[in-house]
């Protein structure tokens, strides 16, 4: 037996051992450290700022001597530090890189001299690890700022369809005037003096029992509902008690008018709304929600009463629409809705939406229907006019 075959002495073997389990351990804290850094950077819901600051704290546990370990990431302008951070001779930094561009560094060192007296403080694969975890903050940096300009751009384009969306309500608004006015001032008024001539030539007839005289009353009823048609057909298009005697009493009146109408009790509750607090596109905003409101249960519930509430919790305002219908399944009717492209409470969800509210419909089959809406109330700068 030559000496390089000879058995090593027992000692020698439980050194051996010894120092393979300490590599064994080394080894594993590193690999844990970047499992731990991994599992971090897969959170979406993390910020940059708090992603990298939890990086930075996951370092030290990883290196040789944890108790003594310390870690400090700078990115341009902005420093993280690991709780015990302080500058010391004993650490190593490497650059962060994003696009081969230089975004800052990562440091790592020791506070305080530790077992390695007179020699490297850092393993080889705590080096490796070190420029491991800088090219990883890279590409976070770089991903995050990606998603960052993806967000903008997508709220610019938000922004830009609502605006769109708005200018295209404003529009149909400036529409229903143009449309009522024509109603009320021309059509409407000639109506009306067609109606005083019939009547007027139903006295000549009086002393006639003719079947002239017939005709006349029975044109002359037919051009009053006309005439109220008319009327109501252009108080739709432009309500001008919204605009005379502001939103609450509007709300009233028509409610008033719509009981009267369609047989469905409207009892009608606000507090705290004042049209001083609000601009001309939430008031009519509102006016028309409450319309639409009430025309799906007359079209859709079955219901005999129906409640309106209108609250102001600044800084918002809060409608409710309830009625005692027949209620239904809400998923299966806005799918259907949407398959069937009816507009009812699809236009109702898009009012809400472009003035920055919430709607939310709890509604079951037999149970009638309940609809809450919120929305933000901003003191008004300067209203817009669209004509009269």
């Amino acid at each position: 037996m030559t000496a390089e075959t000879a058995p090593h002495p027992p000692k020698a073997i439980e050194q051996l051992l010894q120092e393979h389990r300490q590599q064994l351990q080394e080894r594993i804290k590193e690999l844990n450290c970047l499992y731990s850094i991994s599992e971090l950077a897969s959170n979406p819901d993390l910020l940059l700022p708090e992603l990298l600051q939890g990086i930075v704290d996951r370092i030290p546990p990883g290196w040789q001597f944890p108790e003594s370990a310390c870690a400090r990431l700078v990115l341009e302008d902005r420093e993280f530090k690991s709780a015990n951070f302080r500058q010391s001779r004993w650490h190593m930094a490497v650059p962060v890189l994003s696009s081969n561009q230089k975004l800052g560094f990562l440091e790592v060192g020791y506070s305080e001299e530790t077992p390695w007296v007179g020699a490297e403080p850092f393993l080889e694969e705590e080096k490796r690890l070190l420029g491991e975890i800088a090219e990883r903050i890279g590409r976070l940096v770089r991903r995050k700022q990606t998603e960052v300009q993806d967000i903008t751009e997508r709220k610019r384009f938000e922004e830009r369809i609502r605006g769109l969306s708005q200018q295209l309500l404003r529009g149909q608004e400036d529409e229903r005037r143009r449309i009522s006015r024509e109603l009320h001032d021309v059509i409407g008024q000639n109506l009306s003096a067609l109606k005083v001539g019939l009547d007027g030539q139903l006295l000549v007839l009086l002393e006639e029992a003719s079947e002239a005289k017939q005709k006349v009353v029975e044109l002359s009823r037919l051009l009053g509902e006309t005439i109220e048609v008319v009327r109501d057909m252009a108080h739709a298009l432009r309500p001008y008690t919204l605009e005379r005697l502001g939103l609450v009493k509007a709300v009233l009146q028509f409610c008033e008018d719509f009981s009267k109408k369609n047989g469905i009790q409207v009892d009608f509750f606000s507090a705290g709304v004042k049209d001083a607090t609000l601009n001309g596109e939430v008031r009519i905003a509102l006016y028309r929600l409450i319309q639409e409101g009430l025309i799906n249960i007359q079209k859709h519930a079955a219901a005999d009463r129906a409640s309106i509430r209108l609250v102001s919790s600044y800084p918002h305002l809060i409608l409710r629409v309830e009625d005692n219908g027949r209620g239904f399944d809400v998923q299966k009717r806005m799918e259907a809705a949407t398959q069937e492209k009816r507009l009812g409470l699809s236009s109702m969800e898009e009012r809400v939406s472009l003035l920055g509210g919430v709607m939310k419909m709890d509604s079951q089959p037999g149970q009638g229907t309940r609809i809450y809406i919120e929305v933000p109330v901003r003191k008004p700068v300067a209203e817009e006019r669209h004509g009269d």
